[in-house]
């Protein structure tokens, strides 16, 4: 499918939206979040559209590092913080 001239207008519009939306709802860290998450999705999606096998894995696996990211759940991932900071693993409730 050829890209059609009015293709860049309709894009850039389309991505201003979201950054507008994104920066009035979150405010400017969520918008420097949002273009993290589409400069990964780009990446990702070069290293899947290639023909070398290493790139196919190394863009598989930054895809799922990036969904973990972003599916964990918030208690989780303040658990894990909360780890990196003291150095105990954290406690699982129900597990002794």
């Amino acid at each position: 499918m050829k890209q059609q001239p009015g293709d860049v207008f309709i894009g850039a519009g389309v991505v201003a939206t979201a950054i507008a939306l994104t920066y009035l709802v979150s405010g400017p860290v969520a918008v420097i979040g949002l273009i993290w998450l589409a400069l990964s999705a780009k990446l990702v999606l070069h290293l899947l559209s290639r023909d070398d096998e290493g790139a196919q894995l190394l863009g598989t696996l930054l895809l799922l590092a990036v969904l973990l990211r972003h599916l964990m759940p918030r208690r989780y991932k303040q658990m894990i913080l909360q780890w990196q900071h003291d150095g105990v693993p954290p406690r699982i409730d129900g597990v002794e």
